[in-house]
């Protein structure tokens, strides 16, 4: 893989309708991302950063508009980025592995995401052990392919809306994982699928695979059972790389937001994160 941080990286604009740019080797265009940094940032002490990665035909200032993460990260101080994928036949896509690496021409978008951490953290006061990785639809297939494959920099990641269809995941370290799909989801099932040759495989499944990895309890403990929405939560014998998962009968495809406070995406999501550090 070419390292992309040895390049010389030029800071175009940071102005939320003018995503910041630089150049990257592997594939040899420009690659953009959105950025938000809290008001409280001060640089004066490390905080978490949160990498959202958008869906399939999307792009980081929709993710960004869409599911209110710059709410949460004022409130609670972290950086959060949303990177850009690249287009191939007209519509944005990451390469999450399997038949992504053929859709997108083998592009090394692990290595742009690494670069991209690195990046950041020389920029700002980053916690290296609290870089989280959230994304839906594709964006969520990319989020468990970086569990996979960059777990030395990653403590957790939120896939929304997306299992794991890589077939090469030998993490190195733990990642502890919290999973939002909804039941009756047409665009990604959670029971699995066949998307024009790439083997989806059912959440259960996938969820399965990381409890050995995490060496997790084989039992669940149910900890959310609310108007149809459960959460699960197996725990990792060494006390990190917990898994939980939550599922909801009625959201279909969307980012997981609840009228009930409760049960709030974000703030189920940056509870996780926050409980579940890299150790």
């Amino acid at each position: 893989m070419y390292s992309l941080i040895f390049l010389m990286i030029t800071l175009l604009s940071c102005a939320k309708e003018n995503p910041t740019q630089y150049n990257t080797n592997n594939p040899p265009v420009q690659r953009t991302y959105v950025l938000h940094v809290p008001p409280t940032y001060t640089g004066e002490n490390d905080v978490p950063l949160l990498v959202a990665l958008h869906g399939y035909t999307s792009n980081g200032q929709q993710l960004e508009q869409s599911t209110q993460l710059d709410v949460k990260s004022d409130e609670e101080g972290f950086i959060v980025v949303y990177p850009d994928a690249l287009a191939y036949y007209g519509s944005t896509m990451w390469n999450a592995g399997d038949m992504y690496e053929q859709w997108t021409n083998g592009t090394d978008d692990v290595d742009f995401i690494s670069s991209l951490i690195i990046k950041l953290s020389m920029d700002y006061m980053i916690d290296s052990n609290r870089i989280f990785i959230t994304g839906h639809s594709n964006g969520s297939f990319m989020a468990y392919r970086l569990a996979c494959e960059l777990s030395d920099k990653i403590a957790a990641i939120a896939p929304v809306c997306g299992q794991m269809v890589s077939n090469n995941c030998y993490p190195e370290n733990k990642v502890s994982i919290i999973e939002f799909h909804a039941l009756n989801d047409l665009s990604v099932p959670y029971n699995g699928s066949n998307i024009n040759g790439l083997i989806v495989p059912p959440v259960e499944t996938v969820i399965e695979s990381w409890i050995g990895r995490n060496q997790c309890s084989l039992d669940a403990d149910t900890i959310c059972n609310e108007n149809g929405v459960v959460g699960r939560e197996w725990y990792s014998e060494e006390g990190s790389g917990d898994i939980v998962l939550y599922t909801n009968p009625t959201s279909g495809h969307n980012w997981p937001t609840h009228s009930n406070a409760s049960l709030s995406g974000n703030d189920l999501m940056w509870n996780f994160f926050e409980a579940h550090p890299k150790k």
